[in-house]
């Protein structure tokens, strides 16, 4: 509709200047009722093409805000009313020629920009893609020059050329007319005719209504532009020529408004026709896709409850075995799909859940026996350590009294030795002395007795360290045995017994060392009661000398050499006898020594043993805890899941 009323508005707007010329010009005075319906004509269109723009002006961008964002507020309905209501007000010629060049322009403009809006010039479709240019393009523009002619051929204004100037004018409109317009024209008919049936078919009605429509408008062309080649000053000066060539030039106004009006329609038509097609196929689309919904729908709901059927079963074996029933067997369907390959998946974790529980009981009953032996070898071992002790107490109590009884051993040596000097000065120093010779005899005697008792009883004392180191090694390898045992039942419990190997490592250690130091204690005792046998011997021989000097000392005056030289001879036994004690009490004092680290092993010992009670008692825990979490597990003969 607004392509009508701007279509209407292009071909009434020239022909009511050119009517209003011959009415100013008192020519023809019935153009005036013609004037005054080509007026109503106009006012018509402008009214039509007002309502339509209400209608479509937001689609074809030809409202206000679209035409201003445009700079083409000039093209509003308005403002062509506005400008048309000026131009009759006119009265100046030249002005109104201004105003209507104007306003067709601004029509012509509308057109293009009503075609660039609706997106008809990027239309695929041949057929009606050359309608439009026929309509739009093609003959607006030739329209608009027939009445450009019309307007140059009104006597007036062609008086004013010359000839040659009329003819090169004339020239112009026609080679526009026949070269350009024309041809354009025909061709894009012909090009729709031809492409008709590659688009949605054959359109009878462009089949028929065109090809006639479109012979009447060349027909009626080739008659005007026959009579426009006569010469300028007949066309002028005879009003029949004039006449002949207004009525040529109407009838093909006529024949082209009707080309106009025809291409519009069918325009129209094929845009229709493809509309249905697209609302057949929307259609048909909508039904398809219902349909391929309603399809899918089923598909979905027979997926979905086979899905929901086997997830459901798959939960129901995770909810068991959550709640520690390993004894259900899950059932695997044929399907490979991911809820099949889950299922297997879940049948597989069952099944080693169940072997590794089974085997983690298994253990746990191995761990617990193990930890059980392990506990009572270890309180064995802790007795014996205890007894050991106690026997190495005593051992240090017996070792410090021979350190006592050396000690004094050696102070009694150096007063003998220091008395037998004595007595050696006093046999040199003559018969005076004899008396009291006689005297540090008998003390000497004393002495010595008393050295043969203190070495008889350092004698007995080494037996008992003999015996007490005897019971040492022999505790000392049945802990080297005990570790042992413990080292083999630690590697019986596995990971849960690196703790104990360790602890066994040590003992057997310690173990070692013991038997070490027995044997050291063992030479050293050896070395001792050889050493107090010799004292032993000596003194008894020393006593014997002694006694057999003081029976005789009655015979000393006589034999005092003898005596003196005896005596002298004295002096080196006991440094012997001295040098022997002092031996006997390094040896003792090593003997203590080694004692106190032998008590400081038993007590690193004892504490170890601590150490593994306190790791049997966290193992014993562990265990507990490990049973307590299996026991949830239920391991009974297998049913389907």
């Amino acid at each position: 509709m607004i392509q009508q009323s701007l279509n209407e508005l292009l071909s009434a707007l020239p022909r009511h200047q050119l009517f209003a010329q011959f009415s100013k010009d008192g020519k023809q005075a019935t153009l005036v009722q013609q004037l005054s319906s080509i007026v109503r004509q106009i006012d018509a269109a402008l009214t039509t093409l007002n309502d339509n723009a209400k209608y479509y002006g937001d689609t074809l961008q030809i409202d206000a805000a679209g035409l201003r964002q445009a700079e083409m507020s000039d093209l509003s309905p308005d403002a062509l009313a506005l400008q048309w209501q000026q131009l009759q007000a006119l009265t100046n010629s030249e002005q109104a020629d201004q105003h209507y060049r104007a306003l067709r322009a601004q029509v012509r403009r509308l057109i293009s920009r009503v075609g660039d809006t609706s997106n008809l010039i990027l239309d695929p479709d041949l057929d009606s893609y050359y309608l439009m240019d026929i309509s739009l393009l093609a003959m607006p523009q030739a329209q608009e020059r027939l009445w450009n002619i019309l307007l140059f051929l009104e006597p007036h204004a062609a008086q004013q050329d010359t000839e040659a100037e009329y003819r090169a004018r004339v020239g112009v409109y026609v080679a526009l007319l026949q070269e350009i317009d024309l041809p354009r024209i025909q061709q894009a008919a012909t090009v729709a005719l031809r492409e008709d049936k590659n688009f949605y078919g054959v359109s009878p009605s462009l089949q028929e209504h065109l090809p006639p429509a479109l012979a009447r408008y060349a027909q009626a062309s080739q008659a005007f532009i026959q009579l426009l080649q006569r010469p300028g000053q007949e066309i002028i000066s005879d009003s029949a020529t004039f006449q002949g060539i207004w009525q040529a030039g109407e009838a093909f106004d006529a024949a082209g408004q009707e080309l106009w009006r025809v291409c519009g329609s069918e325009l129209t038509k094929l845009l229709e026709r493809r509309i249905a097609v697209y609302q057949q196929r929307r259609f048909w689309y909508l039904f398809s896709s219902f349909c391929a919904v309603c399809a899918a729908t089923l598909s979905v709901f027979v997926i979905s409850r086979g899905i929901a059927r086997r997830l459901a079963n798959a939960v129901d074996v995770a909810q068991k075995v959550a709640a520690g029933d390993l004894s259900m067997m899950v059932a695997v369907d044929a399907s490979s799909d991911e809820i099949g390959q889950l299922l297997a998946a879940v049948r597989v974790m069952v099944e080693n859940l169940h072997g590794l529980v089974s085997h983690v009981q298994q253990s746990g009953i191995k761990v617990s026996s193990s930890t059980t032996e392990l506990a009572v070898s270890s309180r064995e071992h802790e007795a014996i350590v205890s007894h050991q002790a106690e026997a190495m107490q005593h051992v240090m109590m017996s070792v410090k009294e021979i350190a006592n009884m050396t000690t004094e051993l050696v102070t009694t040596m150096q007063r003998v030795m220091s008395l037998s000097q004595e007595t050696a000065a006093f046999a040199s120093g003559g018969q005076q002395s004899l008396q009291r010779m006689e005297d540090a005899m008998q003390q000497m005697e004393h002495a010595s007795q008393s050295i043969s008792k203190r070495l008889n009883a350092i004698h007995v004392k080494a037996e008992s360290i003999t015996t007490v180191v005897t019971t040492i090694t022999k505790v000392a390898d049945q802990t080297n045995l005990l570790s042992l045992n413990a080292a083999i039942e630690a590697e019986k419990a596995g990971e849960f017994g690196r703790g104990f190997t360790v602890v066994a490592s040590e003992i057997r250690r310690l173990a070692d060392q013991t038997a070490v130091a027995t044997l050291d204690i063992d030479q050293m005792v050896n070395e001792m009661q050889s050493a107090v046998s010799s004292g032993v011997t000596e003194m008894e021989s020393f006593i014997a000398q002694v006694r057999h000097s003081a029976e005789d000392v009655e015979q000393i005056s006589a034999k005092l050499t003898n005596i003196i030289e005896q005596v002298q001879a004295l002096s080196p036994n006991f440094e012997n006898v001295n040098y022997a004690m002092a031996n006997q009490s390094e040896n003792t004092r090593q003997i203590d020594l080694a004692m106190m680290h032998l008590a400081e092993e038993m007590q690193q010992t004892r504490d170890s043993l601590h150490e593994s009670f306190s790791a049997i008692d966290q193992l014993n825990e562990a265990t507990s805890a490990l049973y307590d979490k299996i026991g949830r597990f239920t391991l009974e003969q297998k049913q389907m899941a």
